[in-house]
């Protein structure tokens, strides 16, 4: 399993490579959506096939600073989660983490310092 991006595009894919898979399980262990299962066969005329593209998305970029975040289709997941659950942060999850601190902390800040609490 690989992940592959595309800066100029943004577009983002999950490919799968037959030939590379030791069905160790790892993709599933770190997978966030909890989507993908391990079927343990052995397709010996898939071997020499180029990758598969198991998910194709657009990345979703920081709507500050412009970076890449993650993908799409990821970052809206949550954000319907969180707005699910009544979190109001959601739209901190369309922010780079450079740029979260800049939010959470202001410009000049140092995020080491603490936040005075009114009392």
């Amino acid at each position: 399993m690989a992940a592959s991006s595309n800066e100029e595009t943004g577009d983002y894919k999950l490919l799968f490579r037959h030939d590379l898979c030791l069905a160790c399980a790892k993709c599933i262990t770190v997978c966030p959506e909890k989507c993908l299962k391990l079927e343990r066969i052995l397709e010996l005329d898939k071997m020499d096939r180029p990758a598969v593209v198991l998910f194709e998305d657009s990345m979703a970029r920081c709507r500050e600073c412009g970076s890449f975040i993650g993908p799409r289709a990821l970052v809206d997941g949550l954000q319907l989660k969180l707005g699910a659950m009544g979190d109001s942060l959601t739209s901190m999850l369309e922010l780079c983490p450079a740029c979260k601190m800049k939010v959470q902390f202001g410009p000049g800040r140092d995020a080491r310092e603490p936040v005075n609490q009114p009392d």
